[in-house]
């Protein structure tokens, strides 16, 4: 009788100049869709797709309960990546020496372009900057500049910055919690 919500879809609405309009369904984290029961989440499909005015949806990861009756309305890309690097009990040297020899050589050859260090609060403008062309890139929008401020300002995690020739081009935030780092910003900038 529509009085009782079935199931939810948060959607943001994002205009980009690379991939033009879209539907994200929680656009500033890596995770989204559909919350609740499987006839609410057909009833929300159904409606989208009798819309005469089709804007693309995309719902990022965290579907796998859902799969099979998503694939009969929805197409499913795979753009997104996830790795998990297991660190416990390991030294440095053990980790360098299990990576592949191609790409121990790459970075042997950048640790002599490329300086490393942390970032913090005085480093904000530059790598709000560089973030900014990175959200862009990704059609996502970005957050606020105060996220980042509080972000130090709280000290939830680490961030850590590439330099070539003193300017920032890479950089890769994280959130600590017990001793895991969850990597939720990572970008760079294209030219180098």
């Amino acid at each position: 009788d529509g009085t009782e919500i079935k199931a939810i879809l948060p959607l943001f609405y994002v205009k980009s100049i690379l991939f033009g309009k879209r539907l994200i369904s929680v656009a500033f984290l890596e995770y989204g869709g559909f919350a609740g029961e499987q006839s609410g989440i057909l009833e929300i499909i159904n409606f989208f797709k009798n819309k005469k005015q089709k804007i693309p949806i995309e719902i990022r990861q965290g579907l796998n309960e859902f799969d099979s009756l998503l694939e009969k309305s929805l197409i499913k890309r795979q753009e997104y990546k996830r790795f998990i690097l297991e660190l416990k009990n390991k030294t440095a040297e053990e980790l360098f020496s299990a990576l592949d020899k191609q790409k121990r050589k790459a970075i042997k050859k950048a640790q002599t372009l490329v300086k490393i260090r942390e970032l913090d609060i005085r480093d904000l403008n530059e790598l709000y900057s560089l973030y900014c062309i990175g959200m862009r890139n990704f059609g996502s929008p970005p957050y606020p500049k105060k996220y980042f401020k509080n972000f130090f300002a709280l000290n939830l995690g680490k961030c850590f910055g590439a330099f070539y020739k003193n300017k920032l081009i890479d950089l890769l935030l994280g959130f600590m919690y017990n001793k895991i780092a969850h990597i939720t910003i990572s970008v760079s900038d294209k030219r180098y």
